[in-house]
């Protein structure tokens, strides 16, 4: 229905890519032209941070079929049926929020330090498999590594999440012997992962689960997988409906029902 119109998006800026040529690439979460959702376009450069509130203008048109890509039929988790050129106005209308930008600077920080210390695929690799930017690697290497079945190499998974609780856990359990605190800690790095990862499926659910599990003890109860699992596709489903389509949901949540 918006397919040729000019809309208004509103909505805070979820991702940035620097493009050159004083442009670059938003990503916007909000509504366009009032209808809740996501879009990207592109945008003159006037230095945007992570989260920033913006209001803009900007032409959108339904995607084009290809060999690849059927709009009318296109039913992928993340509801891609339109794109956006460039803004033909744009504001900023309130700052972002300074702990999630300060993890979205840190990781590209990260990236940055990966690839400038490494290098080449292999730091592309390396970048890709923590902070889920696949940017830096070639178009080849990609090709070749989702047609060999093994792309999911490159998702940013719950496993992450379980290090991460693990050493926290484990170093906090030298540093105090009050379990409260030791939550509080284990509970805040696992979500400032998850914002770090990009609020990716797998991520989401493992840290639901294991707050849920690492909560347990302060509420003297014990863990129950099947509950926790379930309340954690509750939670998903109701952020994402479009999830439940996802191969990394489907395949996430039964693994973690088959082990548990």
């Amino acid at each position: 229905a918006l397919d040729g119109k000019t809309v208004t998006v509103k909505g805070e800026i979820t991702d940035i890519s620097y493009i050159g040529s004083d442009t670059c690439r938003l990503s916007v979460n909000g509504t366009v032209g009032g209808v809740k959702g996501r879009l990207t376009f592109y945008a003159d450069d006037i230095e945007y941070d992570y989260y920033d509130n913006i209001v803009a203008t900007v032409k959108v048109s339904r995607i084009k079929d290809s060999i690849n890509f059927k709009s009318e039929q296109y039913d992928r988790p993340k509801g891609v049926f339109l794109q956006g050129s460039t803004a033909e106005s744009i504001e900023v209308t309130g700052s972002g929020n300074g702990f999630f930008s300060g993890i979205m600077h840190y990781r590209d920080k990260m990236f940055m330090l990966i690839n400038d210390i490494i290098g080449g695929d292999e730091g592309g690799f390396a970048a890709a498999m923590l902070c889920g930017d696949k940017t830096e690697l070639s178009k080849q290497t990609k090709l070749t590594v989702y047609r060999s079945g093994i792309g999911h190499i490159f998702s940013v998974s719950g496993t992450h999440v379980v290090i991460i609780s693990a050493m926290i856990g484990w170093l906090m359990q030298k540093l105090s012997k009050d379990k409260r605190v030791i939550f509080a800690v284990q509970a805040v790095a696992m979500w400032a992962f998850a914002v770090f990862a990009g609020f990716s499926v797998s991520v989401v659910r493992a840290a639901v689960m294991l707050t849920l599990v690492t909560a347990a003890p302060l509420l003297y109860r014990r863990p129950d997988p099947a509950n926790t699992l379930c309340l954690c596709a509750v939670v998903i489903l109701t952020l994402s409906p479009y999830a439940a389509a996802d191969s990394s949901f489907l395949l996430s949540f039964t693994a973690a029902f088959v082990i548990s």
